[in-house]
């Protein structure tokens, strides 16, 4: 306790003390990576996620239109949001353009 008042210490107080700088500056940098890291990983899965904005718009626009739509104006919106449509004996299979998943 008398080196910290006089500021006078040893050379194994002082290798004691540079030590535990070197472990907490090499602490320091690990958490540091790991902060950007998980930053990283945050905007990639920002990115990744859905955005059904799009898709609701196109179908609330078919369910306010569909009554006055003409035949090429249905055409045009199957063209526009639909992938496919498939048929099985008991199965209607959707795949829009603006979901990555498929609705049967």
């Amino acid at each position: 306790m008398d080196s910290l008042v006089t500021g006078d210490f040893s050379k194994k107080e002082r290798k004691t003390i540079n030590d535990k700088i070197e472990e907490f500056s090499l602490l320091e940098k690990q958490l540091e990576t790991d902060v950007y890291r998980q930053k990283f990983h945050k905007e990639e899965l920002k990115d990744q996620l859905l955005n059904l904005d799009p898709f609701k718009e196109a179908i609330l626009r078919f369910k306010l239109n569909q009554d006055s739509m003409t035949e090429k104006e249905f055409q045009g919106w199957l063209k526009e949001n639909i992938e496919r449509i498939t048929l099985d004996q008991n199965n209607i299979k959707i795949i829009f353009k603006k979901l990555p998943f498929e609705l049967e």
